[in-house]
């Protein structure tokens, strides 16, 4: 398409710095808050 930029690796998102651990700790933590917002 005209106009739209190639992406580039992971659909342009960069390395987070986070491990593991703390990757899933905010994964679990955000996945809590949107069950708690659909089911409200």
């Amino acid at each position: 398409m005209r106009g739209k930029k190639p992406v580039v690796g992971l659909g342009g998102r960069f390395k987070e710095p986070l491990t593991l651990e703390e990757q899933v700790e905010r994964t679990m933590a955000n996945l809590t808050a949107f069950v708690a917002k659909v089911t409200a």
